[in-house]
């Protein structure tokens, strides 16, 4: 009995000393916010290990095409997460969780300097009209009493095009193939910018991109091992923008989900009266 004590005491110890840094619950891949924040809890798990910073990196910019509520998205939002898991460094775990540092106060920061390849959040699809290639749009038609989309209009043939009577949301692309600079937009129905997805892609140098994104935006209120962060407090609700650069990729993210949802409002009212709602109380 004594040897199969010492045996599987030894045997726990070796467990303990071959805990993975990763050891976190799994997030709902049906949430894609919460699997982003997981993936970002297991790239600053990463260390200064290359392989893994590398290798989660990777799985973290193909999140962002991956916001779509649908059952593949789910399934490689899960893949993305695993491969990123499987690359985590495996370290010693202390037998006690050190107390974590309280949390410091968020630097303010002046969202007029964040202006990204000319774009800024609260601007006009109008600022970049001569630049955007094909668009989507949905929302209401009234001949057709229903809500629907269209896709693959430009922007300055608007005028000619079957267009929602009322429009909930536009969707836009910037493609410079020879820059090698791809811009993803979305915008209210009053052409209001509310989020942008900036990527470069080619040799990047990142500690340089890093800087310069710094020079450009001012201190970040909070960075991790891969990203710069300016407000995000909370980002469902407050400004959020982020930067990152690795080898291949520099991306900056930005959007105001408050800009969005008070356009959803106002289009909500104006498909009721579209219906022939009647405003004011009725009774």
């Amino acid at each position: 009995m004594r040897i199969f004590q010492r045996w599987a005491m030894a045997a726990c110890s070796a467990a303990l000393m071959a805990s993975p840094a990763w050891a976190l619950d799994k997030p709902d891949f049906d949430d894609h916010e919460a699997v982003v924040a997981s993936m970002q809890s297991l790239i600053e798990q990463c260390g200064s290990d290359s392989a893994c910073l590398e290798a989660c990196n990777e799985a973290a910019e193909s999140l962002a095409k991956l916001t779509d509520p649908i059952p593949r998205n789910r399934n490689l939002r899960r893949n993305r997460w695993k491969a990123c898991l499987k690359k985590q460094p495996v370290v010693a775990v202390p037998p006690t969780a050190a107390p974590k540092p309280a949390p410091t106060a968020a630097i303010p920061f002046d969202r007029n300097r964040i202006v990204i390849a000319g774009l800024r959040i609260g601007g006009k699809l109008d600022d970049a009209s001569d630049r955007l290639t094909t668009m989507d749009a949905d929302g209401w038609f009234i001949d057709e009493g229903r809500e629907r989309g269209m896709t693959g209009f430009r922007w300055s043939e608007r005028a000619q095009q079957k267009m929602p009577d009322i429009v909930k949301r536009y969707e836009a692309q910037i493609n410079d193939k020879v820059q090698r600079v791809y811009i993803f937009l979305e915008a209210a129905g009053d052409g209001t910018i509310f989020k942008i997805d900036f990527k470069q892609k080619g040799a990047i140098d990142p500690p340089s991109a890093r800087q310069k994104v710094i020079e450009r935006f001012g201190t970040p209120t909070r960075t991790t091992s891969s990203w710069l962060y300016w407000g995000c407090k909370d980002e469902l609700h407050d400004l959020c923008v982020k930067a990152s650069a690795s080898k291949y990729v520099f991306e900056i993210f930005a959007q105001d989900l408050g800009i969005k949802e008070d356009w959803r409002k106002r289009y909500e009212e104006k498909v009721l009266e579209a219906k022939g709602a009647k405003k004011g109380l009725q009774f």
